[in-house]
């Protein structure tokens, strides 16, 4: 099974986006921070071939897929940033509201107070 995590990541970063994402779509695992990793690798490889609404879905599931502190909280962070660059700023709310409850500590969370105006003013819109 763990080949199919090291090809899909391997083909990621020689840019054959296809066969990253045949390897990492079929891929599963008990040990929820290389799911998380497994998911953010196939959101990486969808949002390089074009298919945002893949790549979107991936993230949010990545970031939701652990409660490790560090992990969690970075691949939430990515999350925020990948649905406002899409426009889908009522998505990056509830990823914030996630971050603040989730991982209230964290440098992250933090950060993400800074694009929460940002979301909010993208809502208004």
């Amino acid at each position: 099974k763990l080949a199919k995590y090291y090809a899909g990541v391997s083909y990621l970063q020689i840019g054959q986006y296809d066969k990253s994402i045949e390897n990492l779509k079929g891929y599963s695992t008990d040990l929820k921070e290389l799911q998380a990793l497994a998911y953010f690798n196939l959101a990486n490889a969808y949002s390089e071939s074009k298919k945002m609404d893949e790549a979107l879905s991936n993230y949010e599931k990545a970031a939701k897929e652990t409660m490790n502190p560090v992990l969690g909280a970075k691949l939430a962070f990515i999350a925020v940033k990948a649905h406002l660059a899409d426009k889908k700023p009522e998505k990056a709310l509830e990823l914030i509201e996630y971050m603040e409850t989730t991982f209230p500590n964290s440098q992250e969370a933090q950060l993400a107070q800074v694009f929460k105006a940002s979301a909010d003013a993208q809502s208004a819109k």
